[in-house]
């Protein structure tokens, strides 16, 4: 890797990190692949997948590199970035570009497949772009050739199927379940249908809800788009394996701008053996099957009711972001330049009795020259010269170190064991310290360390060495011990992502004497060097990233207490950084020692930590403990984003405890420190901050029921003024509709139930009945005019997913409506404003959206008080009550009878003569005319079909109070008026004149003689 300058950070998922580099002395650039040594068998897979594919349709590989604690994969750089990336920053594609795009992943598994190779990682974030815009697939991983795929329950088989869950085919769920090229067209329907939708074709909240939506929904075709487009998507995501499109099918269908060559696919033995038993089990279900299926209309399942009730919200769970990548990161004991700063191994070739060799020929050559020098490196080693040349022999082999396989090859031949031999008989000082740094070089190199060392005496050696007299011998000592400590504990079987790892054999395995650990725990003393210390913290620190029992000694209070005490009193900044993070591993593995060390030393101790001015520090104590807010909010204002976000997670485990806390925080200015660090563009940030205001948004519902019921609480009104704001910012952002079955199911509930309290009339709850009604009726408005959300004629038993969905939410909200909230509206109404225009705006949006409800709104007796508040003398006059008067007149077309005898014709007469006479109130002038023309239509209608004389004169009373508004509307008609001004801003002189034609229809004697 000393060939390559890393420049820029470009990507990072859980175990790797991706830095866009140069070639040093070239102008060639590449994408360096940093990944953690624990994952070295997921890499090798793709190593070997990647070294044999030489297509323009996959990343170019072009080396990798093994050092201390790493793998590094050199690939080609793509510098149009990953799929995702643009997805994210156009949200969806035209379908145009969905096609070229399309057209050339097709090629690409098209090539795949046609060589035997399953992909099973096909998803935006594995895709990347060219300069050129041509896509290419990275991450083979999950890769695997048809010919080594045979028992479903197989180690290979099981590793395969661990893809993303939203990509994978409905049979790959099943334990029988097979990879295959059908399971890879699934994947090519899903991605398709994200380009031009934005969004995967099937998305849930939660693992199970998502696997039985990919099971059971139905493909739902997307609007807007073409039948080419909406067939092609639909045959890849049939989930039936047996009836999904096949290749051919896919490569000839007319959605695609151009044909793809026809290629051979070779046979899937494993996939064909799948497919007959899912046709033997199809044929078994159909002769067991009843004669007569169930009706479409049958109704709906208990998990389909319950999914609605679910909340959609994506929750960051706290586990997956209390230790980011960085924390978890084992860094080099020896050779650390925190620790110590050491010369450049140097030698003098003219004293090494051999010809010496780069390592580029090291490399080179065949196993029997390399066997002969290393021979002749033993022979340097062991004859009698001076110590000088001994000096120069280990330099050399120090620099041959940075090859592992070379370093593999010295320490398990017999150098490894003449070095071991000089380093326990010689007296001489600086030979025994080049030797110690040459042997720790040599093993935190080497991927195998073959236990002969063990039985050669090489840690009785080492832990001699680490108890001598020279300073120098001593930190050499602790530094070859610990990169062997380290190899050793590392050496217990672990397991990789749910995978059981190989086994190693009983006689490779080295063994740990309880001592070897005591050695390390002594040089953590004070009375120590602090080098020493320093290696010995980076001992503990690294052992304690595995998770094994050979570690499980470190794990007490008097470890803890020794690595708090150089956190404390040490006076170098890396070392006391070093030891926090020793400290944070421990408890990591086992929290309850938290308690304890905190018991020992006491909490204002640790509190005293976190005004550290060291970043390094800070984040490893916020690992160790939550401590009191005030500590945590002035740790927003750290130039470390990292220690930015440790303090928000914080935040969020103390409000999860106790709302308290987030009040507390409130009061100190938490929102306003939250809005500034939102525009950061830091991914580990912005997940942290994601998951406190996850973690808020599901205490509002809670807060809402408990919040009159809980015992006093002095933050109380500060605690709600943030709640309201929380509540209205909820109430207008987009996540109402993407969530929209969690907020139908309990957060509208919850926020009636709040606004319906008897004691909300008090001067404390009036403004959270105001509250909780303006948010209800945001969110209805943003729900009910989704025609996907909310549709009255939808059908429960239509047989369409999309319809059926739509009629549940529907019947949701009319639930609500009718049995909690229109019932309660009197005692709305006789609030003190503003709570009585919030229940009358529900109201008016309700009308218009379904105007079915007025009804509703007249069995409860609501639509006479509604018809009193269009007076401008009543306390509730306003352009909603006005609007939702009209929404009431227009429903009630077959029964006009009914408005007249709420005496509505002199409510609107007096109306509008009052928004004549105030200019100001122009806007009032549409609603008011239109329910007079309904009004005066209607009786118009009356008169022409009635016969009796007493029906007529009926409707003649009736209109008779809109005679006084003629003038009125005859100035509005006459083009000399002076509310020219009117007509010309709002054009309500044509609605004027119908007017005075119906009025002329009923009273055609009265309008003539008044000359209008």
């Amino acid at each position: 890797m000393n060939d390559y300058q890393i420049m820029q950070d470009i990507g990072k998922s859980k175990h790797a990190m991706v830095y866009k580099g140069r070639k040093k002395k070239t102008i060639q650039f590449y994408a360096l692949k940093c990944v953690d040594k624990s994952q070295k068998q997921k890499i090798m897979r793709e190593v070997r997948f990647l070294h044999r594919l030489r297509t323009p349709y996959a990343v170019q590989f072009h080396e990798w590199f093994e050092t201390a604690n790493h793998l590094w994969l050199i690939l080609e750089l793509c510098p149009g970035n990953r799929l995702i990336d643009m997805l994210q920053v156009d949200l969806k594609l035209p379908e145009l570009s969905a096609n070229m795009l399309g057209l050339n992943l097709l090629a690409a598994l098209q090539f795949l497949h046609s060589n035997g190779i399953v992909y099973n990682n096909l998803k935006p974030s594995t895709i990347l772009l060219d300069a050129q815009g041509l896509l290419k697939l990275s991450d083979f991983s999950l890769a695997m050739h048809t010919n080594t795929y045979n028992d479903p329950q197989s180690d290979e088989s099981q590793r395969c199927k661990r893809g993303t869950p939203t990509y994978m085919a409905p049979e790959l769920f099943r334990p029988d379940g097979v990879c295959s090229f059908a399971s890879d067209l699934w994947a090519l329907g899903c991605i398709l249908y994200e380009m031009v939708s934005g969004r995967p074709p099937y998305l849930k909240s939660n693992f199970k809800a998502l696997v039985t939506s990919v099971v059971t929904d139905s493909y739902v075709p997307l609007q807007n788009l073409s039948e080419d487009f909406n067939d092609l998507c639909g045959a890849l995501l049939e989930k039936n394996v047996l009836d999904r499109i096949s290749w051919e099918q896919v490569r000839t269908h007319p959605f695609w701008a151009q044909e793809l060559p026809e290629a051979n696919m070779p046979n899937e033995p494993a996939f064909e053996e799948f497919c007959a038993k899912v046709q033997e089990e199809q044929v078994k279900e159909s002769e067991d099957a009843e004669v007569e299926s169930p009706k479409r209309g049958s109704p709906r399942t208990r998990h389909e009711d319950n999914s609605l009730r679910k909340s959609g919200i994506d929750i960051v769970r706290l586990s997956q972001l209390l230790f980011f990548l960085g924390d978890l990161q084992v860094r080099p004991i020896i050779g650390n330049k925190k620790i110590e700063k050491m010369p450049l191994p140097s030698f003098d070739e003219k004293s090494l009795s051999f010809e010496p060799m780069s390592d580029e020929e090291i490399c080179s050559v065949d196993e029997e020259q390399f066997a002969k020098h290393l021979a002749d490196i033993h022979r340097a080693l062991g004859d009698k010269t001076p110590i000088s040349s001994k000096v120069s022999v280990l330099a050399y082999i120090e620099n041959l170190s940075s090859n592992a396989a070379v370093s593999d090859s010295v320490l398990n031949s017999n150098v490894g064991l003449l070095l071991i031999r000089i380093l326990r008989e010689s007296k001489s000082a600086p030979l025994r310290a080049k030797l110690l740094q040459t042997v720790g070089v040599l093993v935190r190199s080497a991927s195998f360390i073959s236990p002969e060392l063990q039985q050669a005496g090489a840690i009785a050696a080492l832990t001699a060495g680490v108890r001598d007299r020279e300073a120098k011998v001593r930190r050499r000592a602790m530094a070859a011990f610990g990169e062997l400590l380290y190899y050793i504990v590392s050496q217990a079987e672990t397991n990789e992502d749910g995978v059981e790892g190989q086994r190693v054999d009983e006689d490779e395995i080295w063994s740990l004497p309880p001592a070897a650990l005591q050695v390390t725990l002594r040089n953590l003393e004070g009375r120590e060097d602090e080098v020493v210390q320093h290696y010995a913290a980076q001992t503990i620190d690294n052992i304690c990233s595995q998770i094994n029992e050979r570690a499980s000694a470190l794990r007490s209070v008097e470890v803890l207490s020794a690595l708090f005490s150089i956190v404390s009193s040490a006076q170098v900044e890396a070392l006391r950084g070093t030891a926090a993070s020793a400290m944070s591993r421990i408890v990591r593995l086992m929290p309850t020692l938290a308690c304890q060390i905190i018991d020992k030393i006491s909490f204002q101790s640790v509190i005293q930590r976190l005004n550290d001015d060291n970043a390094k520090r800070l984040l490893k104590s916020l690992n160790e403990q939550s401590t009191i807010i005030n500590s945590i909010l002035t740790l927003f204002d750290s130039a470390t984003t990292t220690v930015r976000a440790k303090a928000v997670l914080t935040v969020r485990l103390l409000a999860s405890i106790s709302p308290q806390w987030l009040s507390m925080a409130c009061d100190k200015r938490l929102m306003p420190s939250i809005e500034k660090m939102i525009r950061d563009k830091d991914a580990y940030l912005q997940r942290c901050i994601e998951g406190l205001i996850s973690e808020i948004t599901e205490m509002i519902p809670n807060l809402c029921v408990s919040s009159c019921e809980v015992a006093p609480f002095h933050g109380c009104v500060e605690f709600r003024r943030v709640l309201y704001l929380v509540i209205e910012a909820l109430s207008q952002n987009a996540l109402v509709l993407q969530n929209h079955e969690a907020v139908t199911a309990n957060l509208l509930p919850v926020l009636v139930q709040t606004a319906l309290r008897e004691e909300d009339s008090t001067n404390s709850g009036g403004s959270t009945r105001y509250t909780c009604l303006r948010a209800t009726g945001d969110m209805l408005a943003a729900l009910m005019a989704e025609v996907n959300i909310y549709d009255p004629a939808a059908q429960a038993g239509s047989g369409s997913h999309k319809e059926e969905h739509a009629a549940a939410i529907t019947r949701i909200i009319h639930e609500l409506l009718v049995r909690s909230l229109f019932p309660k509206f009197s005692t709305f109404l006789t609030d003190r404003e503003p709570v009585p225009q919030s229940a009358i705006k529900i109201a008016r949006l309700v009308m218009e959206r379904n105007p079915a409800f007025g009804v509703v709104l007249d069995r409860l007796g609501l639509v006479e008080k509604f018809i009193s508040f269009c007076s401008p003398k009543s306390p509730h006059f306003s352009l909603n009550s006005v609007c939702l008067v009209r929404a009431v007149v227009q429903c009630y077309d077959s029964d006009i009878q009914l408005l007249y005898s709420y005496d509505i014709a002199p409510q609107v007469a007096v109306l509008i003569r009052h928004v004549v006479d105030e200019r100001s109130e122009d806007d009032f002038f549409e609603p008011a005319v239109d329910m007079l023309n309904s009004l005066l239509y209607h009786t118009v209608t009356a008169l022409q079909d009635s016969s009796s004389d007493e029906n007529q004169a009926f409707w003649i009373n009736n209109a008779e109070p809109f005679l006084i508004i003629c003038d009125s509307l005859a100035l509005l008609c006459r083009p000399d008026s002076s509310y020219t001004a009117v007509e010309a801003s709002f054009q309500n002189s044509e609605a004027a004149s119908q007017a005075l034609l119906l009025l002329a229809h009923v009273f055609p004697a009265k309008v003539i003689q008044s000359g209008y």
